[in-house]
């Protein structure tokens, strides 16, 4: 991995108190690029105390300032707070800034807001350049042992932020914690059955990471809602802004990195760090949203290629991704199959009855 660049840099000092973020400098860019060569514990109420890692929750906005508010509050309500709160505004275009500004009495001072009323929230404001630039560009102001990302459209449950601490601290192998989430639609004609859909592709997905989890295999992290290790998220370099899905290209470098080190790439789904997210209520958006899945787990599947049946990435290039690459190629067989029966049935390809029987029996 290489480092982070950017062409622009403005440098402040802060002080870190007990619910502030220690920065040692402030980097506000006008370009970025981004290169890089059971059971569970009821753990919602645990208490916290100097021995529990630093907590930033990240949020990564981008014209969300009607969901946004109800995101901040609700890690603002959490009986265990985070020490900093980093909103990072990709370059929105409409009253995010303002709404923030007036709601929560944000000050802004060399680039960076601070609200006095709420001492761990700043406000990144920076151009628009995607989702995984923006959260390169708040991992940068980061100084605390763990990042929680949150989508803006995703409001964690009570006592999320106190899961987390508590699992990174009991387990210093610990690389992600992944949540289970609660796709909600908007009302709309499809909704209830979109919803419903969705909240059982959910459930299945966190049933499935938990049992890939037990063999240190997990790759899906919702990354709505995900707790990294800060120092594993800078060992690999940050995000892809190249990605279509740039929360499981992560997870691919990250088992990388660990396998190859003769490190653990221990990942936990915790149904204690759960959150409720914005989900597609038209045919029409769940289309496009499972299309960019499909083209972003192909494109990673490309790029990390050599991971494939590599037995240096143990279950995850044997197992994992040889069976993704099977399940990727499934639409190809479905489409083979239906243009096959098409020809058949309009006559222009002919198979003897006899060759039907000869296939029955194999």
């Amino acid at each position: 991995t290489t480092a982070l660049h950017s062409t622009t840099a403005h440098q402040s000092s802060t002080v870190h108190q007990s619910s502030t973020v220690h920065q040692s400098s402030i980097v506000h860019q006008s370009s970025t690029v981004h290169q890089y060569s059971t059971a569970h514990p009821d753990l919602s109420s645990a208490p916290v105390d100097d021995a529990q890692p630093t907590v930033t929750v990240l949020i990564a906005a981008y014209n969300e300032s009607v969901l946004l508010p109800d995101t901040i509050d609700g890690v603002l309500a959490q009986s265990v707070q985070p020490d900093c709160l980093l909103v990072v505004d990709d370059g929105s275009s409409d009253d995010s800034l303002e709404i923030l500004t007036e709601r929560y009495g944000v000050v802004y001072q060399d680039g960076v807001g601070r609200s006095p009323t709420y001492p761990q929230l700043q406000i990144l404001a920076k151009h628009h350049s995607g989702k995984a630039d923006s959260l390169n560009a708040g991992l940068r102001l980061v100084q605390d042992d763990v990042v929680i990302t949150l989508d803006a459209d995703t409001q964690v449950k009570p006592g999320a932020i106190a899961a987390v601490r508590t699992y990174f601290a009991a387990d210093p192998q610990l690389k992600v914690v992944g949540p289970l989430l609660q796709p909600v639609c908007a009302p709309a004609s499809m909704g209830k059955g979109l919803q419903s859909l969705q909240r059982y592709e959910y459930l299945r997905a966190f049933t499935t990471q938990s049992a890939w989890s037990r063999i240190d295999s997990t790759l899906i992290v919702a990354g709505a809602c995900a707790a990294y290790r800060r120092d594993m998220l800078a060992a690999v370099g940050g995000f892809d802004p190249d990605s279509w899905v740039e929360d499981y290209e992560v997870m691919l470098r990250i088992h990388h990195y660990c396998r190859r080190r003769n490190l653990r790439p221990k990942v936990l789904v915790s149904p204690y760090l759960t959150a409720t997210t914005d989900a597609p209520n038209t045919l029409g958006t769940f289309i496009r949203q499972r299309r960019r899945w499909l083209g972003g787990f192909v494109q990673a599947l490309l790029h990390h290629r050599h991971m494939v049946g590599n037995p240096k990435d143990g279950a995850v290039g044997l197992a994992y991704l040889v069976l993704g690459v099977v399940d990727a190629c499934s639409p190809v067989y479905a489409i083979a199959s239906l243009a096959l029966i098409a020809f058949m049935v309009f006559g222009m390809v002919r198979l003897p009855l006899s060759d039907f029987a000869l296939v029955a029996l194999r």
